[in-house]
């Protein structure tokens, strides 16, 4: 037996398992998806552009320095009705 049929009568096996005891799967996943989802409210998404690197990168601390001197490149729009 080569590891190709080894694997397979595995995955097979592993299969075979989760079709016959569906309502186990069906809790186990659900109780997996609720812990992940439980930690949604504390989940924190930081797309700046500091955000990617370290505060020692030389990179940052050139990208830094220009920010302070240039200012941050946020745009802000403001609509006025007449």
């Amino acid at each position: 037996m080569n590891w190709r049929t080894k694997t397979e009568s595995k995955i097979e096996l592993f299969s075979d398992w989760l079709f016959e005891n569906a309502k186990i799967t069906i809790a186990v996943v659900f109780v997996f998806v609720v812990a992940l989802g439980s930690q949604l409210p504390s989940l924190k998404i930081d797309t700046t552009t500091e955000g990617f690197l370290h505060k020692t990168d030389p990179m940052r601390v050139e990208y830094d320095i220009f920010r302070d001197q240039f200012g941050r490149d946020e745009k802000l729009m403001i609509a006025v009705k007449t």
